[in-house]
């Protein structure tokens, strides 16, 4: 239970922790969310700080998160829901059907995009469901904004009963800051009184609520543009460019504006939708320049065309049409100077900001399976037993993903999560020749994958169905999921054998058993679902070294390795690999002991040794 806070407060937080700190001091009491990079650490920070002072949990999906947060808020509980950019896409069916009807009580949508996906399929810039849906989008550019806009949402929220969006990047997510704390928010009670004419959106109550929203939308830009959503201010004297940006592309600005001597008129938005179009039109008649430095997409600057045309402004702009900002990757300062010299024609050389030491540490490094990763051993087992069958691989979102990289090289087509067994469907009609298979994980099959398997067995596929479960949501930091260790855990073999699949489940470190069920598998026709069950490798070693435990070590015996790499090439675990000598090493800084690359040595030449 967080204790009272009296007077203001100084933290050192990530920028997804001051935004829980902002939902639970701007008086949210139900938040729903489901894990996803960058945005998880909110839902992690509300229930290990705020866990006794509201209900806030993991949810199986998106979709079911933003139906939980409604209803807290149509029934009189201020709400939230959190995910990353593509968990909006789930979640849009109740928030296009919300934006109409509105709330009781405050909700607010959290949203993390990913521009340069770091860890996601696509950069899709949310900022444009903002205006689609009609509803206010704040855009925090430090921790401190996001603590005060998360809050300043719910109060928006409260005041005009709609949906508010806060929207974050990467950038923002993940950096650390410094941000003042205040004292909670205490809200008056809701009274909940049923009112079916709106919240029971049949057609004839859509259009009324429709007449209704659209009064309301008006209000809300009116006080937007009262309460001045947005900053203003002047860099340099006698500024001969105004500047339009917004969230993390402002920090770029400002760098590069500097980093060039240039004076500039500055308005950052704090509320990207509505665009406050009074005060832009009151500058726009001052200045001859505009650049409007935004990332990914050009929404302020098709807002600021528009505009502009209406009224018959004579401003010259630079925006992403003419090379200022690109719409692919995410923006930075170096980046941004670059173009600001070519397009207007300023003088520049590259600067140095990375010492030539350091760059190394910088260097991409591709993301790999762990050290006694379940997920490994299931790819070697598949290889073994269904190349003959000349597979179609249709893979799912999660640490399996990685299966795409050699040595296992399982992926074909990867889309979305739960898309995977709808795929194999259609491929296992079309494909004939060619054995479906859909390979799927734990956290992902109570997500969406339930509804794909109910459509295979209802079309009567013929698919080889690989549920990758390792007990938990490893992908995103080990949250739980329906299936995971837990009190309340459900049963996806259980769950495909009720639903008709023909259901095996096996431990993958076991390799032969493993080839095995995989072969009988492959006797059957139909619907198969192989459940792979073991415990990730990251949450084994972590329950270990809370009980005091030491992890296993395994070590090659030089005497008895001939060099034959048959632990390495078809596994490719990161803790094994071959030195000068041409015999395997075991790094025992990644090496847990799972002793599955001595299934492969033919020498028997692997032994668990103790820890030096």
């Amino acid at each position: 239970m967080e204790v009272a806070l009296e007077t203001k407060q100084n933290l050192t937080v990530l920028g997804n922790e001051a935004v829980a700190f902002g939902l639970r001091d701007g008086g949210t009491k139900y938040v729903a969310a489901y894990p996803g990079t960058p945005s998880t650490e909110i839902m992690e920070t509300l229930i290990k700080r705020f866990k006794g002072d509201m209900k806030a949990d993991w949810s199986s999906n998106e979709a079911v998160a933003t139906e939980e947060a409604l209803a807290a808020a149509i029934t009189g509980t201020d709400s939230a829901t959190v995910f990353k950019s593509v968990g909006l896409n789930v979640a849009m069916d109740p928030i296009m059907t919300l934006s109409l009807m509105g709330v009781n009580a405050s909700m607010v949508i959290v949203v993390a995009d990913d521009p340069g996906m770091h860890s996601s399929q696509n950069e899709q810039d949310n900022r444009i469901i903002s205006r689609f849906a009609d509803l206010p989008m704040f855009v925090p550019s430090n921790i401190q904004e996001c603590y005060d806009f998360t809050r300043e949402a719910v109060k928006l929220s409260r005041t005009f009963q709609i949906p508010v969006f806060v929207r974050l990047v990467t950038r923002i997510s993940h950096s650390l800051g410094t941000f003042e704390r205040r004292p909670k928010q205490e809200l008056p009670e809701i009274v909940y009184e049923k009112n079916a004419q709106r919240y029971v959106s049949i057609p004839g109550n859509a259009r009324r609520n429709k007449s209704r929203i659209l009064k309301i939308r008006k209000e809300v830009e009116s006080y937007l543009a009262s309460q001045k959503y947005y900053k203003e201010f002047v860099i340099g004297e006698n500024p001969e460019y105004l500047v339009v940006t917004c969230g993390s592309s402002y920090n770029y600005a400002i760098e590069a504006l500097d980093f060039f001597g240039l004076s500039a008129h500055i308005l950052k938005l704090d509320i990207v939708y509505p665009f406050p179009k009074d005060r832009f039109l009151e500058l726009a008649r001052e200045y001859k320049k505009l650049l409007v430095i935004e990332e990914l997409e050009p929404f302020i600057e098709k807002i600021i065309d528009f505009i502009l045309a209406d009224y018959n402004i004579d401003i010259k702009l630079y925006g992403k049409k003419n090379g200022l900002t690109s719409a692919e990757g995410e923006l930075t300062a170096e980046k941004l100077e670059e173009w600001m010299a070519y397009v207007l024609n300023l003088e520049y050389s590259t600067p140095r900001r990375i010492d030539l030491k350091m760059q190394d540490l910088l260097r991409m490094r591709p993301p790999v399976l762990c050290a006694g990763c379940p997920h490994r051993s299931t790819y070697t087992a598949m290889e073994r037993s269904f190349k003959k069958y000349n597979p179609i691989y249709l893979n799912d979102i999660g640490c399996y993903s990685l299966g795409v990289l050699p040595p296992q090289s399982k992926a074909d087509v990867l889309i979305c999560m739960g898309a995977s067994i709808p795929m194999a469907t259609s491929v296992s009609f079309t494909k004939p020749d060619n054995l479906a298979v859909a390979v799927i994980g734990d956290s992902t099959f109570w997500h969406s994958g339930v509804t794909g398997l109910a459509n295979a067995i209802w079309k009567k596929a013929n698919i080889v169905v690989v549920v990758m479960d390792n007990e938990t949501t490893a992908m995103t930091g080990a949250q739980p999921n329906p299936s995971a260790n837990d009190s309340s855990k459900l049963d996806i073999a259980k769950t495909a054998m009720a639903m008709g699949a023909f259901t095996r489940v096996v431990d993958p470190m076991d390799y032969d058993a493993t080839k095995k069920v995989m072969r009988e598998v492959m006797e059957h026709d139909g619907v198969r679902v192989i459940v792979a069950e073991h415990e990730c490798a990251l949450t084994y070693q972590k329950s270990l070294k809370l009980s005091g435990e030491e992890i296993p070590l395994a070590a090659v015996e030089p005497e008895l390795c001939i060099g034959c790499e048959r632990c390495i090439k078809p596994i490719g675990c990161p803790a094994l690999s071959m030195n000068e000598n041409n015999i395997a090493v075991i790094d025992p800084l990644l090496c847990d002991g799972c002793m599955y690359c001595a299934e492969h040595c033919p020498k028997d030449a692997i032994k668990l040794v103790e820890r030096k």
